[in-house]
Parts: C-alpha cells; structure tokens; sequence
C-alpha cells in the first residue's frame, strides 16, 4: 500500500503504474459452482477455471487487500475466511467474531471491513499485520441482501436491502458517520451494484435484484453531480443474485439467478448508450457467488 508520510509518498508517483486487472468469481448456488474458481476477462484471453474451494461458498465476499485475496463467510463457512497463495490454492486466514453471510464488504487504506448480513454490526482486518478482526462501528440499519460501492478513499455507499429495499446510506470507513442519500426509484434486494466510471462521468450503477418477491432487470444510475437517481436500460435477463463489476472500463453483469435457474450469462453496459448487451458467458452457471477485480499478473495469462 502507498500512503503519503512527512509529505512525501513511500512510493515515488513517477515509479507507479496500473495493472491491467481481471474478474476473480468465486463460489455461487448452483451444484457446479459451489467450489469453483473461475478469472475471466473482457477479451477472453485471461479466462480459465482455477483449483477448487476447499468448501462450499454462497453469499460471501471476496476481496483483494493490499496484495492479499481473502474470501470470507458464506451460508456454509458462516466465520471462516480462507486466502488465496501463490500456487492459487486456498488456505485458512481468519474467523471471524460474528458470523457472516449475506454480507457485503469494502477495502479502504489497505483494511478490509465487513459489512452487516445477519447483524447490524461491522469488524475490520489489516492482511498485511495479521490475522485477527476487530469489531468496528454500528451500522445505521440492518443490511441483509444489500450492496455496497466505495465511492471514494474513505467512504462508501450501502444500497438497499431486505430490510429497508429503497435506502441509500453513505459511510465514512474511518469513523461510521452517516448520512442518508436519496432513495432508489424502485426498492430491491439481492441486486448487483459498482461504482461506474470513464473519462467524463464518475457514478454508481445497480441493476436486478428482487422487489416484492419479483425478479427485475431495472437499472438505476446514481450521478455525484445532482445526488440524484435515474432509470437507464433494462438488463436484457431480470436476475437476482448476481455481481456487478466495472473491468477495463466496462460494467458486466455476472451470472444471478433467473425463474430459480443459475445462470451463466454476463450482459457489458454502455455508458454511452446507456444500454446492456449480452458478452462472454461464464464458464459456470453461478448466482450467490462473489467477485472482486485482481492483477493479471497474479495468474499465467500472457
């Protein structure tokens, strides 16, 4: 992790860079999928199965942090988190202080923290100096099904919910604070969400979910500028359960779960068009599954 001491940066801005970086989808209901590991990328040509889980995972997160892949929870492994090595096999980290499924999670300043899921409560881990949680701060309200997009260093946004399916919550990562921002137009749960983003538009996009027991394939986007909602195209699939990834300037709908079906599926939105259209399926069929964006270099790809 880079971080700015006595006013210099550890690391020289001029000898950074940028990773390309792929999709790292792991676990998810479906029979074939509860173990599987899978990277995929926009073209194809980082896409392949991984070694299995050493379990089975279903609502759970998984994260990269400061270098570390830690995958957490689950409605099978409800306190274990497992990490990802160098020999892509996974092996025990952590456990947690409260059992965690149905989660959601956020990485900021190198620590991970996880969010809500059965309880209203928060804990946190630094990979890089160890292997025990901390309990954080008290969440707002309950967040089972929610979903969350950090919006900027320290701060992040927790969208719907069982609970409460039309509250919009934005967090400071540091201290708790909240505040409420406007509620979605349509209340959902079970949805995907991801900041979007590209050289002239910085937003946050959720799309599926559940409504009242009603599988949807509405899509909203959230503008910074007017802290304002807006319907935008349909998913051209409803799904719930799915993940929401934004991936060389893509946002891609993964997978989800269509009239009790898993599916394999994965739709690219256009921010110019505002539009959704179908791309390179998965190699499982998954919904409940988890996905975080990782390094192409961690993997044999070239």
């Amino acid at each position: 992790m880079t971080s700015c001491s006595g006013g210099s940066w550890t690391i020289p801005p001029e000898d950074m860079s940028c990773e390309v970086g792929v999709a790292l989808i792991t676990g998810g209901f479906n029979d074939d999928a509860k173990r599987s590991v899978e990277i995929y990328s926009t073209d194809g040509s980082c896409h392949m199965t991984l070694p299995s889980l050493p379990d089975d995972r279903t609502d759970h997160t998984v994260d990269f942090v400061d270098g570390h892949v830690l995958l957490c929870g689950g409605d099978y492994t409800q306190t274990d988190c497992i990490e990802l090595h160098t020999d892509q096999m996974w092996y025990p980290h952590s456990t947690t202080n409260q059992v965690r499924y149905d989660h959601s999670s956020v990485v900021t300043f190198g620590q991970l923290t996880l969010l809500g899921g059965r309880y209203s409560t928060t804990e946190f881990l630094s990979p890089s100096n160890g292997n025990t949680w901390s309990d954080g701060y008290p969440l707002l309200e309950k967040t089972r099904y929610a979903c969350t997009v950090k919006v900027s260093p320290d701060s992040y946004i927790i969208i719907g919910g069982q609970n409460f399916p039309n509250h919009v919550i934005q967090y400071n990562a540091t201290n708790g604070e909240s505040g409420r921002l406007q509620n979605l137009q349509t209340g959902r749960w079970l949805h995907g969400c991801t900041l979007a983003q590209n050289n002239s538009f910085t937003g946050v996009l959720v799309a599926g979910g559940y409504d009242t027991g009603d599988e949807l394939s509405s899509t909203e986007l959230f503008q910074f500028d007017d802290g304002r909602w807006q319907e935008v195209g349909n998913l051209n699939t409803a799904r719930h359960s799915l993940e929401l990834v934004q991936l060389d300037a893509k946002v891609l709908a993964m997978g989800g779960n269509a009239a009790e079906s898993s599916l394999d599926t994965v739709e690219a939105f256009d921010m110019k068009t505002m539009e959704w259209s179908f791309t390179r399926q998965l190699h499982h069929p998954r919904a409940s599954h988890a996905v975080t964006t990782v390094p192409i270099t961690m993997f044999n790809c070239h």
